[in-house]
């Protein structure tokens, strides 16, 4: 909300430019790394891997690809581009980081989450081909 009502006000300053170009890569690698931590961590490599959590985990990403794809259209047709590739990327790209995260934090053993995280990432390379397709 702070930032919708500093964007209202005017235009951000030129130096936060610079702030975000050091600062993106940083987040970026922070990220990962926690992402990678929690993916080899003992409770989520200790979680079995069977057939129908991979099948679910499937099926729900068919629902999401689905929703996405909707969103696409919608947004490519009203010619919001830059929504379009938000929402491609978000139908194909890599797992979110943070359910895996949770998983280790509250200590749930979900085989979709750890299904997710091993097959996910195939989608990855799809969503970014299609993401510079549309831009």
């Amino acid at each position: 909300m702070v930032g919708l009502a500093l964007h209202a006000v005017g235009p951000a300053p030129g130096w936060t430019e610079d702030v975000l170009v050091l600062a993106g890569p940083l987040l970026a690698f922070s990220g990962a790394a926690l992402f990678t931590g929690s993916i080899i961590h003992p409770h989520n490599i200790s979680v079995p891997r069977p057939q129908h959590a991979i099948r679910r985990w499937a099926w729900l990403t068919v629902i999401r690809v689905a929703y996405y794809l909707v969103v696409t259209v919608a947004a490519a047709a009203s010619g919001a581009t830059a929504l379009a590739v938000v929402a491609v990327l978000n139908a194909l790209s890599a797992p979110s980081f943070q359910p895996i995260q949770l998983a280790v934090l509250y200590r749930y053993k979900s085989e979709v989450v750890v299904a997710a995280v091993r097959w996910g990432w195939l989608l990855a390379p799809f969503g970014l081909g299609v993401a510079a397709l549309i831009r």
